[in-house]
């Protein structure tokens, strides 16, 4: 069995042939980071504590350490991953799906033909503010432009570009 030092020197060889930040994270600083989450449930994860973290147990050395930090940024994506995954698991229990931009058209045009509104959680963006927002809007659709409206609106609307990160239930 290879000692985390000897698998480092490998990725640290196979990252000089092809540099990839879209592979996941090796197992185990994946694991490494999730007990340093553990111990530490107040602070914020910043990457150098989780290698001081790491380098504390495992007397990482000098040429890995360049390695062992982008593996730990990996890590951090596969953790956010995974939590983006299980709010995702947990929207859809309570009957919301995801709103994403370049399906709002056909969602809009969906509650159109059924004669529903738009219940929306999420953030909405605007220049330099973004706010939650659990609301629900009327679909609209005028001379080729889809919008949602708050209920009782008669001109202003929003652009689906506007809702990030939302998810919508038809009700």
């Amino acid at each position: 069995m290879k000692t985390l030092n000897e698998k480092l020197t490998f990725l640290r060889k196979q990252w000089k042939k092809e540099k990839n930040y879209d592979k996941p994270s090796i197992p185990e600083i994946l694991k490494l980071n999730k007990e340093y989450r553990k111990i530490n449930p107040n602070k914020y994860p910043y990457n150098q504590a989780i290698k001081d973290f790491i380098n504390q147990e495992y007397k990482i050395s000098e040429e890995n350490q360049d390695i062992l930090a982008t593996e730990i940024y990996l890590s951090q994506q596969d953790i956010k991953k995974e939590i983006k995954n299980q709010e995702i698991k947990e929207m859809q229990k309570e009957g919301f799906n995801q709103f994403l931009f370049d399906k709002s058209i056909q969602i809009i045009e969906k509650a159109i033909q059924e004669n529903k509104k738009i219940q929306i959680k999420g953030i909405i963006s605007s220049d330099w503010l973004n706010n939650s927002i659990n609301q629900v809007y009327k679909p609209m659709h005028i001379n080729n432009i889809y919008g949602l409206q708050k209920p009782h609106a008669r001109k202003s609307y929003y652009n689906p570009i506007h809702f990030i990160d939302c998810y919508y239930k038809l009700v």
